[in-house]
């Protein structure tokens, strides 16, 4: 797809997992940048590697000086289970470790499963605790994206066309 000279140099490219586990952690954060904007949000993705191990791969928005910024905030391995208070615990793990504060997050986005949403045990409720004032979003892309996997070809066509 790409040629055979770019080919040549991805083929050079190391893809051990420390690598990558390092180029994701290079990629992941502006800390004082998102210090500085004094307001963020958070995505949260609960997903599985290849090797099915399940990944925490958190993303944030915030005020740039020109336009709004995109990261990856933290990918980080789901050691023991995927409970909400794993996920919850990683988080505010990483927020304490890095002088981030639960006040300047303003809304929380999650895929919608009940981990992340329930009422009274979820991951939104509990960053709900830490500040009230967080708003939680349901990603509905992702909800879009399930059922596109089970869609008939003629209407998965119609649907890729819409999301073009």
């Amino acid at each position: 797809m790409c040629g055979d000279e770019s080919s040549k140099k991805l083929q050079k490219i190391p893809l051990s997992n420390d690598t990558i586990r390092l180029r994701i952690n290079d990629m992941s954060f502006d800390i004082p940048a998102i210090k500085i904007a004094g307001l963020f949000s958070i995505q949260l993705d609960k997903t599985t590697d290849v090797s099915e191990d399940a990944q925490l791969m958190i993303y944030v928005r915030y005020p740039g000086l020109t336009d709004i910024q995109e990261d990856i905030l933290f990918c980080k391995p789901m050691s023991t289970t995927t409970r909400v208070e794993d996920i919850f615990l990683i988080v505010d793990s990483f927020f304490i470790e890095e002088g981030l504060n639960w006040n300047q997050c303003f809304s929380i986005c999650t895929d919608g499963v009940a981990a992340m949403t329930a009422s009274q045990k979820g991951f939104s409720t509990r960053a709900k605790q830490m500040n009230p004032q967080i708003i939680s979003i349901h990603w509905l892309l992702h909800r879009q994206n399930l059922a596109s996997k089970k869609l008939s070809p003629e209407l998965f066509i119609v649907l890729d066309e819409l999301l073009r």
